[in-house]
């Protein structure tokens, strides 16, 4: 929910992805396991449960045009969503929508009391977009790596573009649709843990279709 605004308006320039991967201790090979624990492979760490953690590549490159989704895994073709929590909205009864954001029972005799209830998708009033949010094209590839040491957040790389008047964190954080550094940091550390440095893809893009 923190990028979604900025993917709306796209004023979202850019999405963060990790560059590891996990494989499974049951398809790890022997070969594998001697290579990575003397360093002759992409590995990071085996955990104690024998799965390998292994470094990847970016898997786009310049020029490569991309579909971007909302929920593209989790929700079926054809679906809306709210703009105000990003979650999906389901007909409910004709002209009635409901958000599956369980905020509170409407009936059809009840005046809409929070903004998850639409009269009509059509009106212009109804705060939804499409799960298809529109094309874009690859402008930039590089790579950074995000930690947190001694209760302060880090962020570092070879080769990363400057564009703007903020500083290099400020400028990722906002070409990501956060609305600051702080804000990007503490969702990445949520998610993926940076008390130990981590890598991560940056891939930048300009709209080429969309709402």
């Amino acid at each position: 929910m923190e990028i979604l605004p900025a993917l709306l308006n796209h004023k979202k320039m850019q999405t963060i992805r990790p560059l590891w991967n996990k494989k499974r201790a049951k398809d790890v090979s022997a070969l594998e396991l001697e290579e990575c624990r003397y360093g002759k492979k992409d590995c990071i760490k085996v955990l104690d449960n024998g799965d390998m953690i292994f470094q990847t590549k970016p898997r786009l490159k310049a020029g490569d045009i991309v579909t971007l989704y909302w929920r593209q895994r989790s929700s079926p073709k054809g679906s809306w969503f709210c703009k105000k929590c990003g979650e999906p909205v389901k007909k409910m009864i004709p002209a009635i929508y409901f958000c599956e954001n369980k905020i509170g029972i409407i009936t059809h005799n009840t005046k809409p009391s929070y903004s998850c209830v639409f009269e009509s998708v059509k009106s212009s009033f109804i705060p939804t977009f499409p799960k298809l949010l529109g094309k874009v094209k690859i402008t930039e590839v590089f790579e950074i790596i995000m930690s947190e040491m001694d209760n302060h957040f880090q962020i570092w790389g070879d080769n990363i573009p400057h564009l703007t008047k903020y500083d290099i964190a400020d400028e990722i954080a906002i070409l990501d649709g956060f609305k600051g550094t702080e804000v990007m940091f503490n969702w990445f550390h949520k998610n993926y843990d940076l008390s130990q440095p981590k890598k991560f893809a940056v891939y930048r893009w300009r709209w080429l279709s969309g709402r």
